[in-house]
This record gives structure tokens, sequence and C-alpha cells, in this order.
């Protein structure tokens, strides 16, 4: 279902240790994880849930960094770095 390209770009946005923590979230064991991850052939079912928490986790990576770089601005009064966006 899902693409080279489109692994490739959620690899890219994926925080370090990211297999393990949707192995764990989602009870799919970590050599489906990485075979999704490097392109293998696995079940639908697996790859949807495998690429849902994958979402999961860069929105929740996007969001604590955009927390930092606001309190960051508040401390030190600097509003130059802009929000990250997906």
């Amino acid at each position: 279902m899902f693409t080279q390209e489109d692994v490739d770009i959620l690899k890219s946005a994926l925080p370090k240790g990211s297999a393990g923590i949707i192995q764990e979230r989602t009870g799919i064991s970590a050599p489906t994880v990485h075979r999704f991850l490097r392109v293998g052939k696995i079940k639908l079912v697996n790859q949807k849930k495998i690429y849902a928490e994958a979402l999961k986790l860069i929105e929740m990576e996007m969001e604590e960094t955009n927390r930092i770089i606001r309190f960051r601005n508040k401390l030190l009064g600097t509003g130059t770095a802009t929000k990250l966006t997906a």
C-alpha cells in the first residue's frame, strides 16, 4: 500500500528510537516494524498500524519542539525561530 517514497518521507521525519516505540504501542514485533521501514512485505493491517503510529510520533515530536521554542522565546524574548509545521 505504501510506496518507497512514502516510507522514506516518514523515516526522515521520525525521531531516533521510533521503531521501538512503535513496536511497544502497536504490539507488532520489532522485526516487522523494521521490515516495514525497509519497505519489506508485511500485512496491510500492520502497515496501516505502523504508519499511523509513526505519524503520531512525528506529530508529538513537532509539538514538543514547538513548545520548547515558545518557552525559549518567552524566557529570552526572541521571536526569530519559526514554528515547525507538518
